[in-house]
């Protein structure tokens, strides 16, 4: 049993210390001021003042910048996350 924990701990250990080497840099997600309307078409001024940050791809380049131009922006409210 004694085994399994430490098994388990190095196994934790070792996936946050890869995380931490391959991940992204993080983002610092901003509250959004006005009204957003679900439609699917970002034109409101609201979007232009969120957080937007770059991708990358695994597929089939893993790490390479896009082929294709994308622009994820991320913001909150009082009630909803919005991508």
């Amino acid at each position: 049993m004694k085994r399994i924990k430490i098994l388990i701990l190095i196994s934790t250990l070792s996936l946050i210390i890869l995380n931490d080497l391959t991940g992204q840099e993080s983002v610092k997600i901003k509250r959004i001021e006005g009204k957003i309307v679900f439609d699917g078409i970002p034109g409101e001024d609201s979007w232009k003042g969120m957080s937007t940050f770059s991708l990358v791809q695994f597929r089939p380049n893993s790490n390479s910048v896009l082929s294709e131009a994308s622009e994820v922006r991320i913001g909150y409210d009082d009630q909803y996350l919005w991508l």
